[in-house]
């Protein structure tokens, strides 16, 4: 039998309070740790919603926890004093809405 989210949304506060910490970690030295322990606890918490009903925006988040930890943990550089993160460059050769002969503006 599936259990209700109002059962299992205690533990909820965890996941999170262990992800923002790790989110927010400014010491490049704790960082590491405080991402796998967030992602042990986003796990988890993704486990136990398994037997859960009603919880998709709950698991959503769960998802997109984890992916911002792994992205954080990738933007991470042991060797290096600061955490680096990626610069993604900015293209122009797709024409913006003003620029578009649908708008009059010749390209």
């Amino acid at each position: 039998m599936k259990q209700t989210t109002s059962s299992t949304k205690g533990s909820g506060a965890h996941w999170r309070d262990l992800y923002l910490t790790a989110l927010f970690e400014t010491d490049k030295n704790k960082l590491v740790e405080r991402i796998a322990v967030a992602q042990v606890a986003v796990a988890a918490r993704k486990r136990e919603l398994l037997n859960s009903e009603n919880c998709d925006q709950e698991s959503r988040a769960l998802d997109n926890a984890a992916f911002a930890l792994q992205a954080l943990l990738g933007c991470y550089s042991p060797g290096s004093a600061t955490i680096s993160l990626p610069i993604v460059p900015v293209t122009t050769s797709s024409p913006t809405r003003a620029q578009s002969p649908q708008y009059g503006v010749k390209l």
